[in-house]
């Protein structure tokens, strides 16, 4: 059996130059693949792949495996796999891939899954530190996003909690991504996230590099209003102490107190100007927004702020920084007087006005241009490859053309009734009145009767369509009838061929060629009844003709005696005042006499299309709604202005006893309800069907005061 590979400590990531394929100078992502695994592994029922098995290492390293499988072993969340991240993300690099490489069954980089390989108790935190320095050092985008949860590689760190990659992530980037906000969490920031998840060290990392703890997501939460109940981690034994400890950081902030102690031989008045702060020093902090031990930039350099005071050594305010590299000038010490306490060569003294707080204000310097020498060129002229794609993205586009739905687009409908199924055309899509969910609709003209309206529900007109033929689907109930370029082609000829032209239309008579040779009756009025054949000679067509394009119908009036006069005299021979001819395009005419009426077979009329036109929705008394903080059901029982603060409130009175009042506060009774049932909240607390409660206010006037 394979050995567990937590019992030995990985070894450091060493990798090796002898890469079998030149890196790719632009990102790619992988089309989904299934992990390999080994036939001991396989017959052990093991459901995963182990790279500690030496079978199942072999097979890593062999070139027969591909980037994809390599990242089907990476999505696999167990230990061993895990703690392998290094070896694995070292493999996918060797076949030429690019640091920004994505899976795309997760839309996740190679540094997304190297983050989240640090999460307690399935990865390793250094092994995960190690490879993810690597990739930035290659030039791994800390920005990029994952499509489907829209978090960055800070995003995945903070909420696995791996601290001590939040904190490299924040040195590469200065703390400028501090405050990104992610839709997944409300469009929250990392400290959203971090309270959310109980990511203590996160958070503290986070607050150490600028984080807005007053920050507030879409529905109005700040960070602490983000932290779960207790009852939520019923399992993890120190919830509560963690959650004391979350509260405490979110409103109190990181401890201000100084860092460093005096030696005993110190005197004080060797430390009377270099205190770490000065009254006039405090003033200077706060007018700056700053406070001792924040993070702060001075130039392009990272450092942590010591002091902020008048010195000795030169007047002015001066600011003493303690710099996360050895790149200073002193440890605080500065002509035998300790302004701050750090390592040798750490601390540099500079004017307070050249310090700014780190976080999302930051901007890195632009990268030098290096200027190539001038080479003499040959100029052949430009060549157009805008339309040149590659492969792969030719057959991204061909799927996404295939499954992407339009209006105008011809489906096929399954299961129109029991048992049979339809095509027709998409008319509409977007949600409806009628299903309450904001989930997308597709409103489709059939092409037989066999629909449920026409395209009108519950007086709402969504599109036109002819009676019985409209009905609602979802997306799992149609697919797109796809034509290739191919069958486009056949069938715009085959359409053009059998199409009358507007000459044979306007001419009362057509010259047949006599090398088209067939034997047809006329078809006359049934007022006639004389009949009469013609031989025409032609060649039959070599694709079947549809009976529906090669039938045209029209009406023509008798011709007069000057149009008469202008008509061979064999052709008039026999023909009761009008005469029926085959024309170019092989269609066979019908004769209408203008006395009898006939079915109108020209192209459909024009219908228009109706918008859906809704009355705008409010928030009214009686409608039941969700308290978003506490996930608790509740009545409207009043809405407007109130006696203990300004703007307007909402009184709910919720299911369960778990109100403060019966609707009276402070005296005044606004609503009446059970005692325990009442609460007042603000209109941006409450939501129906997923829309916020803000949202649904008439304009201020409109509520009693």
């Amino acid at each position: 059996m394979c050995p567990a590979p937590w019992t030995d400590s990985p070894p450091p990531m060493v990798l090796e130059d002898d890469f079998t394929v030149a890196a790719r100078p632009h990102p790619l992502s992988h089309a989904p693949a299934d992990a390999p695994i080994c036939g001991t592994c396989s017959t052990l029922d093991l459901p995963f792949f182990d790279p500690t098995c030496y079978t199942c290492s072999d097979i890593l390293k062999s070139r027969e495996t591909s980037i994809s499988q390599i990242l089907a072993i990476m999505r696999q969340w167990v230990p061993q796999t895990q703690l392998a991240i290094d070896n694995l993300i070292k493999e996918v690099l060797k076949r030429g891939a690019h640091p920004d490489d994505r899976d795309s069954l997760t839309d996740m980089s190679l540094i997304m899954y190297a983050v989240k390989a640090g999460a307690s108790g399935v990865g390793s935190v250094d092994i995960a530190c190690k490879i993810t320095e690597y990739l930035i050092q290659q030039g791994a985008d800390l920005s990029a996003k994952c499509r489907w949860t829209d978090m960055t590689p800070l995003h995945y760190a903070t909420f696995f909690d791996v601290s001590p990659v939040v904190t490299s992530l924040l040195h590469h980037t200065k703390g400028a991504d501090v405050d990104t906000p992610c839709v997944e969490y409300e469009n929250g920031t990392p400290l959203h996230i971090a309270a959310s998840n109980l990511a203590l060290g996160a958070a503290r990392v986070l607050l150490k590099f600028g984080a807005d703890p007053e920050a507030t997501d879409d529905l109005g939460r700040r960070p602490v209003e983000c932290i779960p109940d207790i009852d939520n981690f019923d399992l993890v034994v120190d919830a509560q102490e963690i959650i004391e400890k979350m509260t405490r950081l979110l409103n109190e902030g990181l401890d201000t107190k100084p860092r460093f102690q005096f030696s005993s031989g110190q005197s004080i008045s060797s430390v009377s100007k270099a205190g770490n702060t000065s009254i006039s020093g405090r003033s200077i902090l706060q007018a700056m927004g700053l406070k001792l031990n924040d993070t702060v930039l001075i130039g392009n350099k990272l450092g942590t702020l010591r002091f902020c005071g008048t010195t000795e050594f030169a007047t002015g305010m001066w600011a003493g920084i303690e710099l996360e590299h050895r790149e200073g000038k002193n440890d605080g010490t500065v002509h035998g007087i300790r302004y701050f306490r750090c390592e040798k060569d750490y601390g540099i003294f500079v004017p307070a006005n050249k310090v700014m707080k780190a976080g999302k204000g930051y901007r890195p310097n632009p990268p030098e241009i290096k200027r190539q020498p001038k080479v003499s060129t040959v100029n052949f002229g430009k060549v157009d490859v805008s339309h040149v794609r590659g492969r792969i993205q030719s057959a991204i586009a061909e799927i996404v053309e295939s499954t992407n739905i339009r209006i105008g687009d011809r489906v096929i409908v399954r299961e129109v009734i029991p048992g049979k199924s339809d095509r027709g055309v998409v008319r509409f899509i977007g949600s409806v009145d009628f299903v309450d969910d904001d989930s997308d609709w597709y409103g489709v003209e059939l092409d037989t009767p066999i629909g449920r309206h026409d395209g009108t529900v519950q007086g709402i007109r969504y599109f036109a369509a002819g009676k019985d033929r409209g009905v609602f689907v979802t997306a799992k109930k149609i697919e797109k009838i796809c034509h290739t370029d191919a069958q486009d082609s056949l069938e715009e000829r085959f359409q053009d061929s059998m199409t009358i032209s507007q000459e044979s239309l306007d001419a009362p008579y057509s010259r047949v060629p006599k090398s088209m040779s067939v034997s047809r009756t006329q078809i006359l009025p049934e007022s006639s009844s004389n009949s009469m054949s013609s031989s025409v000679h032609y060649m039959p067509p070599s694709r079947p003709v549809r009976r529906s394009l090669s039938l045209r119908y029209h009406e023509t009036r008798k011709p007069s005696r000057g149009q008469d006069d202008d008509r061979p005299a064999s052709s008039a021979q026999g023909r009761p005042g009008s005469v029926t001819s085959l024309s170019r395009s092989t269609s066979i005419r019908r004769i209408v006499d203008p006395s009898k009426k006939d079915f109108n077979c020209g192209p459909s009329p024009h219908i228009s299309k109706f918008k859906k036109t809704i009355d705008k929705k409010y928030l009214e008394i009686g409608q039941t709604v969700m308290v978003i903080h506490s996930k608790e059901m509740a009545v409207v029982k009043y809405i407007g202005h109130s006696d203990f603060a300004p703007g307007i409130w909402v009184g709910l009175e919720l299911r369960n006893p778990k109100g403060k009042h019966n609707g009276e506060v402070q005296g005044r009774r606004y609503f009446q309800c059970r005692e325990g049932h009442g609460v007042m909240v603000k209109p941006r607390t409450v939501s129906v069907h997923g829309i916020n409660g803000q949202e649904l206010l008439r304009p201020e006037s409109y509520y009693p005061i």
